[in-house]
């Protein structure tokens, strides 16, 4: 019978609490229960030589991924990995790779079970640790966890010039979540979307300059302003005299930037680590023609998604990974291990969950 690679979708390892987020603990006893079961983690390089070249896979083989680049991947995932004989693939943003030399010597290991806020671009967010050039290259030498890009910044876009509110409180975001633009007090909070499957707006920049005009830039101040419905009016009124509020890129744009980040990720591989990678993990698992070919163009050749198509598979080159959570149980991720593994469950089961989402989204139109 047809067999193909169950791959599992990991975020940070700790003990903070979020769905994102498993505990080294629970990690350890998955990775346990799976070699005990005759399963193994098996690398990016035996991955990519199976699906892009045809080789069989070994026996009981697995993929274990972890997305976003994880100051905890390398404390706590790699050790554990290596421990019961796994290998696996971490996926970081480029952009925010700490630059550091040192390997953990500034950081203790407890505090990345501690919940943070940071400021960012004046949002407060969620903080993300992550790994440096540094201990991406160690854990790659040692064999056991190898990389490959999670674009550059996991940004978003806007994708409309419709908006319904505007910033008027503290918005406790996530750390990738951040408006994709100058966002003063008062500004619109636009819709966006997801940067590398969606042809984005360029805002007015006059637009940031007469919000800041009109609406004092302190957070109590800007809240009794907007609360006085003449004045947030008389603001409104001020927007609707600009000769516009954004433009959006026209598709010869959207994929010349397309291009760009996909080259650019491929030439900082293969400065900071020796390699250019065949491999390309989307940001929130989403993708658009346009954005497959430009990568494809770049020189990229599999890519690793997500949603709700168990992720044991392969269609075209678009790996589906199932996502990993701190409830989920190690036998639970064995019986899923031994489910997606027969072809025909795997497909079976992308099938029927594409259709359940397709008639979401007619029911919501």
């Amino acid at each position: 019978m047809l067999r193909v690679l169950p791959s599992f979708m990991y975020h940070s390892i700790s003990r903070r609490p979020g769905r994102m987020h498993v505990s080294p603990e629970l990690l350890d006893e998955q990775c346990r229960v799976l070699a005990r079961s005759g399963w193994r983690g098996i690398s990016l390089a035996e991955a990519e030589d199976c699906l892009l070249r045809g080789k069989r896979l070994p026996p009981k083989a697995c993929l274990f991924t972890f997305d976003d680049g994880y100051l905890d991947n390398c404390v706590y995932a790699e050790p554990i990995l290596r421990r019961h004989g796994h290998c696996g693939v971490i996926f970081p943003v480029l952009n925010f790779v700490e630059q550091r030399e040192d390997t953990l010597q500034d950081t203790e290991p407890e505090d990345l079970h501690l919940p943070r806020t940071v400021l960012r671009d004046s949002f407060r967010v969620q903080n993300i640790r992550c790994c440096s050039w540094s201990e991406l290259r160690r854990m790659r030498a040692g064999g056991a966890m190898a990389a490959a890009p999670h674009s550059l910044n996991h940004g978003r876009v806007v994708s409309s010039l419709a908006f319904s509110r505007l910033r008027d409180f503290e918005d406790v975001s996530g750390f990738f979540d951040v408006p994709p633009y100058d966002a003063p007090w008062g500004m619109p909070i636009f819709p966006t979307g997801y940067a590398l499957s969606t042809r984005g707006y360029r805002l007015n920049p006059a637009l940031a300059d007469l919000v800041r005009e009109h609406v004092p830039q302190h957070a109590k101040a800007a809240g009794v302003f907007l609360a006085d419905a003449k004045k947030r009016e008389t603001l409104l009124a001020a927007m609707g005299k600009l000769p516009w509020l954004g433009r959006q890129e026209t598709e010869e744009a959207f994929r010349a930037r397309l291009y760009e980040e996909f080259t650019a990720c491929r030439r900082i591989f293969a400065e900071q680590l020796g390699e250019s990678p065949l491999s390309f993990c989307w940001p929130w698992g989403s993708f658009c023609r346009e954005s497959v070919e430009e990568a494809e163009r770049a020189g990229f050749r599999l890519f690793f998604c997500t949603g709700r198509t168990g992720g044991a598979y392969r269609l075209g080159r678009a790996v589906r990974r199932f996502g990993v959570r701190f409830y989920t149980t190690p036998e639970n991720l064995l019986a899923k291990a031994r489910f997606f593994s027969i072809a025909p469950f795997g497909v079976l089961y992308a099938c029927l969950a594409r259709l359940w989402k397709r008639s979401l989204v007619l029911k919501r139109a």
